[in-house]
């Protein structure tokens, strides 16, 4: 849940010297929903929907990703528990789903099923959702905030209820925020940590377990690079690499030992390759500079991804798959994108967060949608509707028209990446046996000389 979104210029992936590639960018997972956003700037939401939190114009949840509007200009997305945040390339914001404590920000109390925009502000440049509020930071280096809590998360020293965006303080530096289940992490431009909030378990960092209803700052070191809450604990990783952990550590989810909490920030292990992380429900998720991926701490719902469900108290690599790019941690699942544009995902899936089509849980990381290039539609004219089929029990039949095949290679993949079939010659026919497959979900790439596209398919 909660993560932030800075709006920066998307990277747009290039398949020899092809563009416009639609692959997957920037992720954010709520507490049974999941959102993201592809290089093309389209936006697409899965999994629970009861307060219109996918933002599709129903309350229906959704086991696939679902595209929301026709806008291609989103530049990143944040979750709350059951609302979602938005933030388009004109620096416009945009919110949708609960909205009964003012979450959304757009002066109502009234649930939306589908983006509103945040008043008429065009200097919107990071936000991050909280359980029942929101914060968000300008381009001018202010900090606002809006929603409800009960222990002083809106930092406006005094426990309100706002329903539109609300400045804290009068500073003009800040330049990252994280929040999280009622505790925000921020970084000034001076390398300094800031927080408030809840801090029953020391999540604040600052040597005390007592409530701040507005902005303290956390120690005096001012080499912080980024922040992330989990529910009651924080992460942190400094300029130097190093990964640091406060707050509620009861599973292990700081990283090193059991013990009850701790007030101030600790190093978790030795190593100075971290690169980005998040917590969750009493658990931890990082990435290393080499694009590892590695977990620890709570994991009855195998959210660590590990294919157990036994805890972790230090940082364990989660399979043998590299090259890890981003991610982000609901409740207890977790999505996550490589650098080739592939977005998998893991962990509980009771209302479809994962997006594989079904409501099973999965306790390693599973290949939910593989990147795919427009290009080779354009090339070869039919590719929209590609196969068919689908689901399909013993054939499925290329759209594609048979002076298209020559010189068209096929794979097929399984949901864990491992090939089934690689570098096939498609048939004349247009016709693929997949009589031999298991049941399940399966990956089709089709290839020409210089693109590819691939679609899923289920074997019955």
């Amino acid at each position: 849940m909660k993560k932030i979104f800075t709006a920066v210029i998307v990277l747009v992936l290039l398949f020899a010297g092809n563009t416009h590639a639609q692959c997957w960018e920037t992720v954010s997972a709520g507490h049974y929903h999941s959102l993201a956003i592809k290089t093309d700037g389209t936006l697409w939401a899965w999994g629970w929907n009861r307060t219109g939190q996918l933002g599709d114009g129903t309350n229906v949840d959704k086991g696939v990703p679902t595209q929301i509007d026709t806008a291609s200009s989103w530049k990143g997305v944040t979750t709350g528990a059951s609302h979602s945040l938005a933030i388009k390339s004109d620096g416009t914001l945009w919110g949708w789903g609960a909205n009964d404590n003012g979450q959304l920000g757009d002066g109502t109390y009234v649930n939306k099923n589908k983006p509103v925009q945040v008043g008429t502000d065009k200097g919107w440049d990071a936000v991050s959702g909280g359980h029942n509020y929101s914060l968000a930071l300008k381009k001018n280096g202010t900090l606002w905030s809006w929603g409800a809590t009960n222990n002083g998360a809106l930092g406006h020293g005094a426990v309100i209820k706002l329903n539109s965006p609300t400045q804290i303080g009068t500073a003009t530096d800040w330049k990252k925020i994280d929040a999280g289940w009622e505790q925000n992490l921020a970084i000034k431009s001076d390398g300094t940590l800031w927080a408030w909030g809840m801090n029953a378990y020391g999540e604040l960092g600052d040597g005390t377990y007592r409530i701040k209803t507005t902005p303290i700052q956390s120690g005096s070191d001012t080499t912080w690079q980024s922040v992330a809450c989990g529910e009651f604990h924080s992460l942190g990783i400094k300029k130097d690499g190093t990964l640091w952990g406060w707050g509620f550590n009861h599973k292990g989810q700081l990283g090193d030992t059991l013990d009850n909490a701790r007030a101030v920030p600790t190093q978790i292990g030795t190593a100075n390759n971290w690169q980005s992380m998040d917590g969750g429900t009493d658990y931890s998720v990082a990435i290393k500079s080499d694009g590892t991926l590695w977990a620890w701490g709570l994991n009855d719902q195998g959210q660590l991804g590990d294919g157990t469900i036994i805890d972790k108290i230090t940082p364990t690599q989660i399979t043998s798959l590299n090259n890890w790019k981003n991610l982000e941690i609901g409740w207890s699942h977790i999505l996550t994108v490589k650098t080739d544009g592939s977005l998998w995902t893991w962990g509980t899936n009771r209302r479809g967060q994962l997006g594989d089509s079904t409501t099973n849980d999965s306790r390693i990381p599973l290949l939910q949608s593989a990147c795919a290039p427009t290009s080779i539609e354009q090339e070869l004219k039919q590719t929209i509707g590609l196969l068919f089929p689908n689901p399909a029990t013993d054939i499925i039949t290329i759209n594609l028209p048979e002076i298209h095949t020559t010189n068209i290679t096929f794979n097929i993949t399984n949901t864990l990446g491992q090939a089934i079939l690689l570098n096939q010659q498609l048939p004349g026919s247009r016709h693929i046996n997949i009589l031999s497959l298991p049941k399940g979900v399966y990956f089709l790439t089709l290839k020409s000389e210089n693109s590819q596209v691939t679609k899923r398919f289920v074997k019955m």
